[in-house]
C-alpha cells in the first residue's frame, strides 16, 4: 500500500479488471482533499494514476468474467479491513486445502445436475447475510458465461413471492436457516435445486447439496464462489458454449474500448 497523503474523506474504488469509465470520472471528479484509494487487479492502470492509495493483487492473468480478480478482491478487502480493525488471527489459514475439497464436492454434485441444468431457462440464486455476494456474482457468471437469464434475490423477498415463478429454472440457495426448507420446498416441487450450506441435510429427489465448512464470512464467500464457478465450466460446457466467449461488446464501458481481437463472440443457441 502506497499513501501521499491522508485525509478526513475517503473516496474507495474496486477494479479487478480494466478501468471502468464512470469510476474513472468519478475519481477524476473528487473534491480536493479526499483521499482516493483504488484496489486493483492490473497495474499500471489509468484508475491506478489518479489514485492516492494503491492495493494490486500481482497482475494475475484472469477470466474475461473476471473470476480470479473476483475472489481475489474478496480476500484483498478482508485482509484490509482486518488490519484496520486491528484483527486477530488469520481466517484465511488453510484455505487452500479448504478451496480443494470445495472443488472436489462441488465437481461431483454439479456432475449429477449439470445435463438437465444446461437445459433450464434461467436460474434465480437465493441468500441471506454476506452469501448475498455469492448470489449476485453466480448470478453474474451465469449471465456471462453460461448465456442463462439469472437473478439475485435476498431470502426475505423470494420467499414472499418470488419463487412463484419457478419454471424449467435452477435454483441456488445458500444458507443454513430458512434457505434449507426453502432448497427442500422448491425440489419437492420438482425443481432442479443446488443448496451450499454448513448443514448436514439429508438427499431428496431434485435437490443436490455442497457442505462447506464453517468459517468466517469472507472465507465462506470464497468457498461459495469457488462451487459457482465449477458450476459454470460445467453448464458452460454442456451447452457448448466457450468460457473466454461473448455476445455484446459495447467499446463505451471500458477505458480505451474493447480489443476484439481478445475474444470470441458466441451465443447460446438450444438445440431443436
Amino acid at each position: 500500500m502506497q499513501s501521499s497523503r491522508s485525509g478526513g474523506s475517503l473516496l474507495p474504488s474496486v477494479r479487478p479488471r480494466r478501468a471502468i469509465s464512470e469510476t474513472l470520472a468519478a475519481f477524476q471528479c473528487a473534491a480536493p482533499g479526499i483521499l482516493k484509494a483504488a484496489l486493483l487487479n492490473v497495474v499500471p492502470s489509468p484508475l491506478g494514476d489518479l489514485a492516492d492509495v494503491t492495493v494490486d493483487l500481482g497482475n494475475e492473468p484472469d477470466s474475461y468474467a473476471s473470476t480470479i480478480g473476483y475472489t481475489g478482491t474478496v480476500v484483498a478487502l478482508d485482509l484490509i479491513a482486518g488490519a484496520l480493525a486491528g484483527r486477530d488471527g488469520d481466517p484465511w489459514d488453510g484455505i487452500e486445502e479448504r478451496v480443494t475439497a470445495a472443488q472436489l464436492q462441488a465437481g461431483a454434485a454439479v456432475a449429477g445436475l449439470r445435463e438437465r441444468g444446461a437445459r433450464c431457462v434461467a436460474s434465480d440464486g437465493v441468500a441471506a447475510g454476506a452469501s448475498r455476494a455469492s448470489a449476485e456474482e453466480g448470478a453474474l457468471l451465469l449471465r456471462e458465461v453460461v448465456r442463462m437469464t439469472a437473478a439475485a434475490s435476498a431470502t426475505r423477498n423470494y420467499l414472499h413471492g418470488e419463487m412463484e415463478s419457478a419454471g424449467n429454472t435452477l435454483h441456488l440457495v445458500y444458507g443454513d436457516g430458512r434457505e434449507i426448507e426453502l432448497a427442500r420446498s422448491l425440489a419437492g416441487a420438482g425443481h432442479l435445486t443446488l443448496l451450499i450450506t454448513t448443514a448436514d441435510v439429508d438427499i431428496v429427489e431434485n435437490l443436490f447439496t455442497v457442505r462447506l465448512p464453517r468459517t468466517a464470512d469472507a472465507v465462506r464467500v470464497v468457498l461459495e464462489t469457488v462451487v459457482l464457478q465449477e458450476l459454470v465450466a460445467q453448464l458452460s460446457a454442456e451447452r457448448d458454449v466457450p468460457i473466454e466467449s461473448f455476445v455484446f461488446a459495447n467499446d463505451d464501458t471500458k477505458e480505451g474500448g474493447l480489443d476484439m481481437s481478445d475474444f470470441e463472440v458466441a451465443a447460446y443457441s438450444p438445440a431443436g
